[in-house]
């Protein structure tokens, strides 16, 4: 049930949170352009209630998240993004319910921009059920902040009929550990979408799933040269040690030594240093593996102490 909002209440709610330097009716002007400005004039409001704060800024937010005016709930929706208010929650994992899909929408952002650990079972019921993409979007990116749905999220990457869905859900899983969920990953190992079967693979793997890092390794070291690519791609962030090592290994695979060797060194790896060295002094990818160690700036001195390693 939405709260009717009165003025009396609206002014009560900024009179008690504007501060001596920013008087009342510069934040109701300000709540107002949230709610009914256009577009540029609502984004100058936002940055401005920003800069104040979520004590001063967030009671009239909250108030306007439940008015009866879609236009104030999508500015409110759209400013809790932005302007993180902690009391906002519960309004806001309210607000997964709106009518209107844009506050829904807003609503999963600004949660995720929280982390609010309460908005679990919301967000992933959204997730599964919301008929806008974007909401579903939103949902699975906030679960990767807030924790929880890992149910959600692997039902989504199974089944959302949106392949961005899908991934952003897969991708909301690696940051966000599942173990007990890994055997309804398993049959994405052999998806017909690349895309959905590495991203699969990314997030067992990062899990410790051996179905996961087998799929990887083989993908590293087979005949498929775009496969290996894909491989060198999602080892590169994981944040494992066994990942670190099978980039080490990809070093002697000549079509991915470079990739695994500015992967290994912008993680800081000792091994991808000396193997970019030892690139950048001739051959084919010399002047790529040599732009790297600049990129990361690696001074001369080591560079020179570094090609004298034994490879």
């Amino acid at each position: 049930m939405r709260f009717r909002v009165t003025r009396a209440l609206l002014v009560a709610l900024t009179l008690a949170a504007a501060s001596p330097a920013f008087a009342r009716d510069d934040l109701d002007t300000l709540l107002s352009q949230v709610a009914a400005g256009p577009g540029a004039v609502r984004e100058h409001a936002i940055d401005r209630l920003a800069y104040l704060g979520p004590h001063q800024a967030g009671p009239g937010l909250i108030v306007l998240l439940q008015s009866p005016s879609e236009s104030a709930r999508v500015g409110a929706s759209e400013a809790l993004v932005v302007v993180r208010v902690p009391m906002a929650a519960v309004a806001l994992r309210a607000a997964l319910a709106d009518e209107d899909w844009e506050v829904r929408r807003n609503a999963a952002q600004a949660l995720g921009a929280l982390a609010s650990p309460g908005a679990g079972r919301r967000l992933a019921k959204a997730l599964l059920h919301d008929a806008e993409v974007q909401v579903r979007l939103a949902c699975a990116a906030a679960l990767a902040r807030t924790g929880g749905g890992g149910w959600a999220l692997a039902r989504a990457a199974a089944r959302d009929p949106s392949l961005e869905v899908r991934l952003t859900a897969l991708d909301a899983l690696a940051h966000r550990p599942a173990p007990s969920q890994a055997p309804h990953l398993w049959p994405l190992l052999a998806d017909r979408t690349g895309l959905v079967r590495f991203a699969a693979a990314r997030a067992l793997a990062w899990s410790g799933d051996r179905r996961g890092r087998a799929f990887l390794a083989r993908a590293l070291f087979g005949r498929d040269s775009d496969d290996r690519a894909r491989a060198v791609t999602v080892l590169a962030d994981s944040p494992t040690r066994w990942a670190r090592d099978q980039l080490a290994h990809a070093l002697a695979t000549k079509d991915i030594a470079l990739a695994a060797a500015s992967a290994l060194a912008t993680r800081g790896d000792r091994r991808g240093i000396v193997a970019l060295v030892r690139m950048s002094e001739g051959g084919p990818e010399a002047s790529a593996a040599l732009a790297k160690l600049d990129e990361l700036n690696v001074p001369l001195a080591e560079r020179a102490d570094l090609s004298r390693v034994k490879p």
